[in-house]
């Protein structure tokens, strides 16, 4: 099974744009690591595939 995120894009409050048109493949069994600095929107992809935050537009 593969993850796929499409042109994922997600706000905060409706006008604070946090990732923008995000698409990324994680296949299974795969090692994947996000690495930015803080504020950049890792934890915000985490928790809009886990389903805690719906994207603005896009697709998990």
């Amino acid at each position: 099974m593969t993850l796929k995120v499409r042109n994922l894009t997600v706000e905060y409050h409706r006008d604070i744009e946090i990732l923008r048109n995000i698409s990324l493949d994680v296949n299974d069994g795969s090692l994947t690591v996000l690495i930015g600095p803080n504020g950049a929107g890792k934890s915000t992809l985490i928790k809009s595939i886990a389903g805690i935050l719906k994207p603005r537009k896009g697709e998990i």
